[in-house]
């Protein structure tokens, strides 16, 4: 709930618990845009005073090369209850010394070092204008926990759209995210989100998530604690960015590296070890492969290695060209032929299409071979320890021996 007491005067720094509410923005080399977003975000609460009697702004300033920290300092000259948070650069060290850690980084300094009742979390681009604040608070009223600003639920106004490849990979991976790791929420990734105060700063203090998928980590241990997240639709206007070829190279990175260090914390030690041993194996034994993938054709497979190499690259070429990905007239000219004939195929190529335009379908297919023979054999092991057998060693051997015929 929201604190009542306000504050000691009319432009001080809060006092400790009577902060209503902590805005925190992370900011990477945003000199230039800085000015305006805290000007509008300021403006904006000095103006609501029922709601926000008592507030605190947070720049966290990640490494950044360029007049952030001094954008800040500025700013704070003249509105107190602005706060940095960070290790701006210092003047007799150049420019390479300073160390940029990531968005997720950022964001959990900046809440950690929260005092409000309610925290909100924007992006210095404030694509989502701050007086959509308002929609969010009334989602905490009726008892939300959380509530996050959405670009894909009904009602959204989208007043300035994103380059079309990058929104269509905006939702490729929303689609990926909310199969394995936060069901039920269609747009993870809009950089507007309000927070119960306590309870983010405790999800947060747990994070371990430096990069952008800190929104993925902490909404999952929202689910996981089962306090109640709501989607609001937003306003929102793209302000422009990071390339998408960029942003999804380290967005497909940072969910692997998410989904993964979840399953590992949720293993015993021997099971880690077991799992872990599957992977040497297969690595040792596509070790020629691997070693170099570009070239490197795997020994007694006949065409398949062109074939499936081949159905990961048309695959990719028609997810991100959009094109029909059923059917394909490279094969079969001019006629063309269904590519639904082979299933098996586009069951892997399509959810692995990003992979494939990034690295290369060479890289797709060694990656298939090791991951896809190391998933096997762990599944068969968990399957004989849950309903055959209670030792792990035999179990683990009875996953082992169900590849055998592959070797």
């Amino acid at each position: 709930m929201l604190h009542s007491s306000s504050l000691p005067a009319a432009t001080g720094v809060p006092a400790p618990g009577t902060v209503d509410l902590t805005v925190v923005v992370p900011a990477y080399n945003e000199e230039h845009r800085l000015p305006r977003t805290l000007d509008a975000i300021c403006r904006y609460l000095r103006s609501s005073p029922g709601r926000h009697a008592g507030w605190e702004l947070i720049v966290v300033d990640d490494g950044s090369t360029d007049a952030t920290a001094a954008a800040v300092r500025e700013a704070a000259a003249a509105e107190p209850r602005i706060r940095l948070v960070g290790s701006p650069p210092d003047p007799g060290l150049p420019a390479s010394h300073v160390h940029n850690h990531g968005k997720g980084h950022a964001v959990r300094l900046g809440v950690l070092a929260s005092r409000g009742g309610r925290v909100l979390v924007t992006d210095a681009d404030l694509a989502p204008p701050i007086e959509e604040v308002a929609l969010l608070h009334d989602q905490l009223d009726v008892g939300y926990a959380a509530a996050i600003g959405s670009r894909a639920q009904g009602g959204a106004r989208v007043e300035v759209c994103q380059h079309p490849l990058r929104k269509l990979l905006g939702r490729v991976g929303n689609q990926v995210i909310r199969a394995v790791a936060v069901p039920g929420v269609r747009d993870t990734q809009c950089g507007f989100k309000l927070f119960d105060g306590d309870e983010a700063r405790a999800v947060f203090g747990r994070s371990r998530v430096d990069g952008w998928g800190i929104d993925v980590e902490i909404l999952r241990m929202f689910h996981e604690a089962k306090w109640p997240v709501a989607e609001v639709p937003v306003r929102w206007a793209h302000q422009g960015g990071q390339g998408a070829c960029a942003g999804l190279r380290r967005s497909v990175l940072e969910l692997v590296r998410l989904r993964v260090r979840s399953a590992l914390r949720r293993m015993r030690p021997a099971d880690r070890v077991v799992v872990l041993g599957y992977l040497l194996v297969f690595l040792w034994l596509f070790k020629g492969l691997w070693a170099d993938v570009d070239r490197s054709y795997l020994a007694d497979s006949g065409q398949d290695q062109n074939q499936w190499e081949w159905f990961f690259a048309v695959t990719a070429h028609h997810v991100f060209g959009l094109h029909d990905p059923f059917f394909t007239i490279l094969q079969n000219h001019p006629l063309g032929v269904n590519l639904m004939a082979n299933t098996a195929m586009l069951g892997l190529s399509v959810p692995l299409a990003p992979v494939t335009a990034l690295f290369g379908p060479a890289v797709t297919w060694a990656l298939v071979l090791t991951g896809g023979l190391t998933a096997t054999a762990a599944a068969w092991y968990w399957l004989l320890l849950r309903r055959f057998v209670r030792s792990r060693r035999a179990a683990a051997l009875g996953g082992a021996c169900a590849l055998s015929h592959r070797r």
